[in-house]
């Protein structure tokens, strides 16, 4: 526009010097500013931990509305925070806040190329308290590429087989122990679009197992066997009572327990720290408004608020304590993860942990779920826009590292020495051919296990007849595959140590060997040594193809 209005500009007179062009420009000056590089100003939020910044802000109108406090002046609670002239003091530690974002910011960057995960998120809540000690909603605020202003922790996201554990309480609940024995082999539901299996994640089945097997390797088949014969309402209930506030409707079916219903980061983390405290929960009150039989607390994240005259008008001294389960059955669910999840995983620290992990279908989701005695954590890698990672990239590939390096980092810095996780008098040990068994003190179990029950003609968990559920179900989410260990370089200090493991890909219409090579970012001659295949064989839609795909333990 400047181009062909050139002659009016020119004749713009200076209103300083009358009779004096403002500006005399050419077509060469005009096309040779157009050139020029534009340097833009980033826009950066001067907030320290903005997404809990806000969350706090949140919290403290609900806490307002619900009575925990007087609000200064009878200000309404929407406008305490802007008219009230607070002065709140929270739980967040910055040193911890900083060394999440900074292994957030860490982890992505180095691998967000090779797996296209491009966000990621942390959040610790201390379990003798409930108070959160870390919240990184995203890996940067500010960046509008990636969506980094959705916070992830109070987002709903598939939490993919760190769902389980609430499965198997249920079960144990009812009488079942981790020794008891178990089916893993193929299972089909019947589902609004049709007859659909569900897959374990190397589409292969071990037979009778147990359920400590089952739930440490994430075997999907019977964790789902194990939720229809349990209830899925009662499972929904079990969740809602360690802390879980969505799943309020039943249209996830018996995949609920694979992840198929989203929940919220924060509340699995508060869920879990259930677990750490043998079924106590702790935090304070619970502000937000939920049906009967949901959590009656919550996290804590405000320890004091002032008024503008510095008068207290609420202080966070003792938390709350609400036993929500038995003792004897949270502790199975965290002996089954400390001593057999953790290991399988590779994700074992330098003191007593517990660890799940979960990967949600077709790699949207990667989540790490774990906890010591003093800190329980969890991890989020993904993409905010709910894009699919790379295949075959499981939870231990990418959240694994991250929960493993922030919960080292977290108990130096805390400066907490290893502790063991309290054993509740209600447990009896049990010695099970070269292993030791759990049993709840004077409860038999009421299935075949190592010790049998009142029942010991019974036969392993049978498959119950599915019934029909709505299209909404979700028949093969992915959770973390068992490593197959190869002799591997060692690797340099403070590096990830990479190890292959296979990942079983079914083949689909117009695959071709190059394409599904490229598709996996490997060779074609490692796709066919590994299936024992030669280059003209022909691909048929629907089977499956062994592909080496190595990943970060």
């Amino acid at each position: 526009l400047m181009i062909e209005h050139l002659d009016q500009i020119n004749r713009l007179q200076s209103h300083t010097d009358p009779g004096q062009p403002l500006v005399q420009l050419t077509v060469d000056e005009i096309e040779a500013a157009m050139e020029e590089p534009l340097n833009y100003a980033e826009e950066r939020t001067d907030i320290i931990a903005p997404h809990f910044v806000f969350f706090v802000e949140d919290q403290v109108e609900k806490m307002c509305g619900a009575g925990m406090f007087e609000s200064p002046n009878d200000l309404p609670c929407d406008s305490i925070l802007t008219q009230g002239g607070l002065r709140i003091t929270t739980t967040i530690d910055l040193g911890l806040q900083e060394i999440g974002e900074r292994i957030v910011e860490e982890n992505i960057s180095a691998t967000e190329e090779r797996y296209g995960g491009h966000n990621g998120s942390i959040v610790a809540i201390r379990p003798a308290t409930g108070e959160i000690l870390t919240y990184v909603g995203s890996r940067d605020y500010d960046r509008d590429d990636i969506q980094g202003k959705v916070d992830i922790a109070i987002s709903l996201q598939s939490h993919g087989s760190t769902m389980k554990p609430f499965t198997y309480l249920t079960a144990f609940e009812q009488g079942w122990v981790p020794s008891t024995q178990v089916r893993d082999e193929p299972l089909f539901l019947e589902t609004g679009q049709g007859r659909q299996q569900v897959n374990n994640w190397n589409f292969s089945h071990l037979g009778t197992i147990t359920a400590r097997k089952a739930l440490s390797e994430s075997i999907n088949t019977v964790a789902v066997r194990t939720l229809l014969e349990v209830g899925g309402n009662n499972m929904r209930d079990m969740a809602h009572r360690l802390g879980i506030t969505d799943l309020q409707t039943g249209d996830c079916g018996p995949t609920i327990t694979l992840g198929a219903c989203e929940t919220k980061q924060l509340d699995m983390v508060f869920a879990y720290s259930v677990f750490a405290n043998n079924g106590v929960m702790k935090g304070r009150p619970t502000s937000e408004e939920l049906p009967d039989g949901y959590r009656e607390l919550d996290p804590v994240s405000v320890l004091k608020i002032e008024d503008a005259q510095g008068n207290v008008i609420y202080q966070f001294s003792t938390p709350e304590e609400r036993q929500v389960v038995d003792p004897a059955y949270a502790y199975m669910v965290t002996d089954v993860l400390s001593k057999d999840a953790i290991t399988w995983s590779r994700l074992t620290l330098d003191r007593p942990a517990a660890s799940k992990t979960g990967t949600s279908e077709d790699f949207r989701d990667g989540v790490l779920l774990g906890f010591t005695p003093d800190l329980t954590v969890g991890v989020w890698m993904g993409n905010a826009d709910n894009t699919a990672m790379a295949p075959g990239t499981f939870s231990s590939a990418g959240s694994g590292p991250m929960w493993r390096q922030f919960m080292l980092e977290a108990h130096s810095y805390l400066q907490l020495p290893p502790k063991d996780f309290e054993v509740p008098d209600s447990i009896e040990t049990v010695k099970c051919g070269a292993k030791t068994e759990v049993f709840k003190e004077g409860r038999e179990p009421t299935k075949p296990s190592c010790r049998p029950g009142r029942n010991p003609d019974a036969s392993p968990t049978p498959t119950p007849k599915p019934p029909v559920f709505p299209t909404r179900i979700l028949t093969t989410p992915t959770p973390t595959p068992t490593p197959m260990p190869t002799p591997t370089p060692t690797p340099a200090p403070d590096e990830p140590q990479e190890s292959p493991i296979i990942f079983f890909y079914t083949v689909k219409i117009g695959d071709t060997m190059e394409s599904i090579a490229q598709k996996f970012a490997v060779s074609v001659s490692a796709i066919l040594v590994l299936n024992d295949r030669a280059a003209n064989d022909q691909l048929n839609a629907g089977e499956v193809l062994k592909i080496p795909i190595s990943v970060f333990d």
